[in-house]
């Protein structure tokens, strides 16, 4: 029952990102912005045709009954940025907001761990700012989840087996991009943008029966999220303890095409089951901002391509900066050792630091001994929280019939098999009748179920499946590559999904800019945390980790004297959660599947992905 959704934006700069802990009339500066031509806000990864289906079935509703129609939002407007009201005491380092702010703190020593694009921008920024900055990276390469690959389809011809694609409304991406003299590729510029959903009699779903099929929800969503509006502390709470199965079971949504693709949309969005996933998420995508409903659509769009692969940006941001960079090594200990971090690597070697920013996923960080101070709801973050299930089947054929059928940036999504099919090119598009390739997109359960699976029987099974609605496809060539990142050591995962009451439990921890302005890192004490998981506003995203990254710099460097807030108490006998001064008697060995009900539930060793987010 997966889901999948492309479509194009106009934006081209980033709106202000805003805390998500803050009043709620934060957001009225986010309306009144100019519709683009997609269909996708910043939660809305992956299933565009879902959500544009959801917000055309409000739509239809407020029209029968006689409201006001929903006003545009502008990029920026984000599931983080709808957790603004939220409140709750902040346990992130509380950047000062003053001229002292940007004095940086000349050679102090800072270690980054973790070479993807979140690591990477901390050193880059890092040095920048004069730090005396050394990355460590476990792998022998750079790049983290993100990874091209060039020449196994056709002769020049990229494709990413991790993140891929970039919105119009990740502007810090995008600068990136042109600052390392990279190019981006317009997926829209090739016409087409067609999403096509495959029902459960293996016919294509008209999106305006999908969207009449979505009415009931779409009512009951936009009342709970009028209610969250009036009362965000509760309401949010009240919601965030259900599971999205759970909130469709008691809404009376029957099993068909539309709680498939609501589901799917799950599946694909977060790599989790319905059952697994925060109802919360579901509000997001219809909001109801100071008494006003806003549609997210045209906002996100994953639109653009990073020619030749993002693999390209973390070899561009570390050329420049080798020497400060030490492949090889794993990080297995983090103690004080006086006012000083001291860092030990699984090799022996040994490392001292003034700050410490871990670019980590959530999983590796359970693997780590953090002998240093950190508050109790940190340590049950890192113990809890879990990177959801995807992976990519991405399969081979001499001709690209799709092209006529999707162009440059539709895809397919089904409500059995695999989750969504998109064309796998990080290239400019060459014509239909040369060599290509399509990515079969699994989420959730679907990775365990097909873990076992030969290869080539999913390749033929999915073929088939795209060939109801992409006539001519012609029989795999025989090229196929699989991803299992969830295999990895070293990821373990694809990107983050939050469970029942993990939203409201743990938001205070994210990384949050205001007005364009650092307002709050993720951390405590000298220990920093950086990665697309903490993102305020991009989670998931290669724009989330980069803006994490910098941030972690900025706060590494500018930040002496840090506010902690609501740092939580030690349940009575919970070594985990016994206190975070330095004196404190913690056993920071982080258990795996502790309390939450959605922890480990996939098959050890079952393959994930990283891609798209």
């Amino acid at each position: 029952m997966p889901v999948c959704f492309y479509s194009r934006g106009d934006f081209d700069t980033i709106a202000p990102t805003r805390s998500p802990f803050q009043s709620p009339d934060i957001l009225k500066s986010f309306e009144g912005a100019a519709p683009g031509r997609g269909t996708k806000g910043g939660t809305m990864r992956g299933a565009i045709g879902l959500w544009r289906a959801l917000d055309q079935a409000r739509a239809r509703n407020l029209e029968a009954a006689g409201e006001a129609p929903a006003a545009v939002g502008r990029d920026g407007i984000s599931r983080r940025t709808l957790l603004a009201a939220l409140g709750g005491g902040a346990a992130g380092l509380v950047l000062p907001r003053s001229p002292a702010f940007a004095r940086a703190q000349s050679r102090r020593k800072v270690i980054v761990i973790g070479g993807g694009l979140a690591g990477l921008t901390a050193l880059r920024r890092l040095r920048a700012l004069g730090a005396d900055a050394t990355l460590y990276e476990a792998r022998q390469a750079i790049g983290g989840r993100t990874r091209s690959v060039t020449g196994v389809f056709a002769p020049g011809y990229a494709f990413d087996e991790g993140g891929q694609l970039v919105n119009s409304d990740h502007g810090e991406m995008r600068r990136l991009v042109r600052d390392l003299g990279l190019r981006l590729i317009d997926r829209s510029a090739a016409g087409g943008g067609r999403e096509v959903q495959i029902g459960r009699d293996g016919a294509a779903v008209p999106e305006a029966a999908l969207a009449e099929a979505l009415r009931g929800i779409a009512a009951t969503i936009t009342a709970d999220s009028d209610r969250l509006d009036r009362d965000y502390e509760s309401v949010a709470r009240e919601i965030d303890a259900l599971s999205v199965s759970a909130y469709l079971d008691r809404h009376g949504l029957a099993r068909g095409d539309a709680r498939d693709a609501l589901e799917a949309g799950v599946r694909t969005e977060y790599g989790l089951e319905p059952e697994e996933a925060s109802a919360l998420e579901l509000l997001f995508n219809l909001p109801t901002v100071d008494g006003r409903r806003l549609t997210r659509l045209s906002l996100s769009d994953e639109r653009y391509l990073v020619e030749g692969g993002t693999g390209r940006v973390a070899e561009a941001l570390a050329r420049p900066m080798t020497s400060s960079i030490r492949t090889g090594k794993r990080l297995d200990r983090i103690e004080m050792v006086g006012g000083t971090v001291r860092l030990r690597f699984t090799d022996g070697e040994e490392a001292d630091a003034d700050r410490v920013i871990l670019a980590l996923p959530a999983p590796l960080l359970r693997e780590i001994r953090i002998d240093a101070p950190l508050p109790p709801l940190w340590r049950e973050l890192i113990d809890e929280v879990r990177l959801g299930a995807n992976e990519k089947v991405i399969v081979g054929y001499d001709r690209q019939p799709w092209r006529h059928t999707l162009g440059g940036d539709g895809a397919i999504w089904a409500s059995e098999g695999f989750s969504e099919a998109w064309d796998a090119a990080s290239a400019r598009l060459g014509a239909a009748d040369r060599p290509g390739a399509l990515t079969y997109f699994l989420g959730g359960a679907q990775v365990a179920a097909e873990a076992r699976t030969d290869t080539a029987v999913l390749r033929d099974r999915y073929t088939a499946m795209a060939a109801r609605v992409v006539p001519g496809l012609p029989q795999p060539n025989g090229r196929v590559r699989r991803t299992r990142w969830g295999d990895d050591p070293l990821t373990r995962g694809a990107y983050i999904g939050f469970c029942p009451g993990q939203l409201t439990r743990f938001g205070s921890l994210l990384t949050v800019e205001e007005e364009g302005q650092a307002a709050r890192a993720s951390g405590a004490g000298p220990l920093l945390f950086a990665g697309e998981w903490l993102s305020d506003a991009w989670p998931g995203y290669m724009n989330g980790a980069v803006q994490t990254g910098r941030v972690a710099a900025e706060a590494a460097m500018h930040v002496s004297q840090v506010a902690l807030r609501g740092s939580g108490a030690a349940a009575p006998g919970d070594t985990l959660n016994a206190g975070w001064a330095a004196s404190d008697p913690i056993n920071p060995v982080l258990s795996r599947g502790r309390a939450s009900g959605c922890l480990d539930t996939h098959l050890p060793g079952v393959p994930g992905l990283v891609t798209d987010r």
